[in-house]
């Protein structure tokens, strides 16, 4: 087990969340914490505009809140998260890898 895994096991207390592994020829890997954040797609706008590295990239957002959050809050996020899974969709639709 490495330190990674060392720690994520005496840290985390919910199931895994991502249903893939990472791609392991990632060089890159953007995290981006979103509490309640409603110009997450901005951001993804704005890195979506970056020239890219030579390297693979991956984008991780993660949307959070406690659980004992208001209903409020959760439903916001769970809009956000609704966008960004429509967001990602649409480039990969729309984008075409580099020749």
């Amino acid at each position: 087990m490495n330190n990674i895994e060392k720690y994520l096991a005496r840290q985390t207390f919910l199931p895994p969340v991502f249903c893939d592994e990472l791609n392991p020829d990632s060089g890159i890997v953007v995290t981006i914490p979103a509490y309640a954040e409603k110009d997450l797609i901005a951001s993804l706008e704005s890195l979506k505009a970056c020239e890219m590295p030579s390297c693979n990239v991956e984008v991780i957002a993660l949307i959070n809140h406690p659980i004992h959050a208001e209903k409020d809050l959760k439903e916001l996020n769970s809009s956000i998260s609704k966008q960004a899974k429509d967001w990602a969709i649409n480039c990969l639709l729309y984008t075409s890898p580099s020749p």
